[in-house]
């Protein structure tokens, strides 16, 4: 988000706190005090739509829930209730087409001073913007970390889905507060097809966490490569594989899983010359704990950085199969045909003390593949023997081990 977007989110927000109205549409501080049990899951199914993550949660028992549920007022007017846990925000979006981010409408109630706030945006390309659609806060409460709101909201029409002007796909996010400045929102949920609104029986399935990593949307809504080429990560035995989902603009979704009693990794670059600015993903089993690394490889040296910004959705290890789903913002690929096409690694290695091992190149495309176009086609360059392929293995191998160490260390 640059500068100028995060001062107007937070003049509205300070607007909020001072009742004053901004663009035509206060954020509106919550009037009342939210009994945590009027969120709940009392009427899923007769008088509301419901989603949940994890799936069936219940919000009015103690525990991590994020949860939302509809019930239409009539037309397009809807009641929502809206539970989460956050230190700064938690939001529902509202997406015409599976590629979030792109003139959504997002709702947000945030944690200004122990005090809910609310905001009717538009959600474009990582941006936040205030937005004069009718929509008002009925009521919400802050305990602890969990945020729960109650609000209308005389959603747009959808226009391009099939079945209603009242479906869409359906997103959750939360995000944190710095000085009354917003984060990126980061999906906890996102529905795999456009849900009704208004029907109390329709099912949302959570894209993000379908409980296994697996072939089923290659080549329909996610870019898929593996090694073995075509292998199925979702069944038994040995298999690399990497999918990527676009959300908007630079933003990925990332699903991969190999095989490794350390770490799985994945590698983007803008050629093929070794050395050259590399982003490198790092999914790691470390003393029992997964952890999530962005990292940047260049001329020889691998440094932790905060310009690759990611963040871990979920990972897990059953024996030496390890996977992890996560977001991140890729780089610019100025050097290639498009800012989204890169050339794809994907290596595993081992974790030694704390300290990630040298790593074993399993998989690295022959061409730059563009990450959001589910019909792109990776092809593995190791198996025809490629000088430069192995280059790029030998010069990773000299700098991680010492690099990474210090990583650890710094992240632990």
């Amino acid at each position: 988000m640059d500068s100028g977007s995060r001062v107007v989110f937070a003049v509205i927000m300070i607007m909020a706190c001072m009742g004053t109205r901004a663009n035509g549409l206060s954020s509106i501080t919550a009037p009342n005090t939210l009994p945590s049990g009027n969120i709940s899951r009392a009427n899923c199914g007769t008088t509301q739509l419901c989603a949940a993550q994890p799936a069936g949660c219940n919000p009015s028992v103690s525990g991590s829930c994020f949860f939302v549920s509809t019930s239409l007022i009539s037309g397009q007017n809807f009641s929502f209730h809206l539970q989460g846990q956050s230190s700064g925000y938690v939001a529902v979006g509202l997406s015409r087409t599976i590629k979030t981010g792109q003139n959504d409408s997002v709702y947000v109630c945030a944690n200004i001073n122990n005090t809910v706030n609310f905001s009717s945006t538009l959600y474009n390309n990582g941006v936040l913007t205030h937005t004069n659609t009718q929509a008002n806060l009925v009521m919400g409460s802050v305990s602890g970390q969990t945020i729960r709101c109650i609000f209308s909201a005389t959603v747009p029409n959808a226009t391009s889905t099939k079945s209603s002007s009242t479906s869409f796909f359906l997103s959750i996010y939360n995000g944190t507060l710095t000085n009354g400045l917003p984060s990126i929102p980061k999906a906890v949920f996102i529905s795999t097809a456009p849900v009704d609104l208004s029907n109390p029986t329709a099912i949302a399935t959570n894209s993000l966490y379908m409980g296994i990593i697996s072939r089923a949307n290659c080549g329909t809504t996610q870019f898929c490569a593996a090694q073995p080429a075509g292998c199925n990560p979702s069944v038994s035995g040995s298999c690399f594989f990497v999918s990527t989902i676009l959300i908007s603009g630079q933003n990925f979704y990332f699903q991969l899983q190999g095989q490794s009693s350390g770490y799985v990794a994945v590698l983007l670059s803008k050629t093929t010359t070794t050395g050259q600015y590399y982003s490198v993903y790092v999914c790691a089993n470390i003393n029992n704990t997964f952890k999530l690394f962005s990292i940047i490889y260049n001329n020889g040296t691998l440094t932790p950085t905060n310009t690759l910004p990611s963040n871990l959705v979920t990972g897990s290890v059953s024996g030496q199969t390890i996977q992890c789903i996560f977001s991140a913002l890729v780089p610019n690929a100025t050097s290639t045909k498009k800012s989204t096409s890169f050339f794809i690694s994907i290596y595993n290695g081992t974790v030694t003390n704390g300290l990630l091992g040298s790593p074993n190149a399993i998989f690295t495309s022959t061409a730059a593949v563009d990450l959001s176009n589910p019909n792109a086609t990776a092809t593995n360059r190791l198996t025809s023997a490629s000088p430069n392929a192995f280059g790029l293995q030998r010069t990773l191998s000299q700098a991680l081990p010492i690099l990474l160490g210090g990583l650890v260390f710094i992240m632990m």
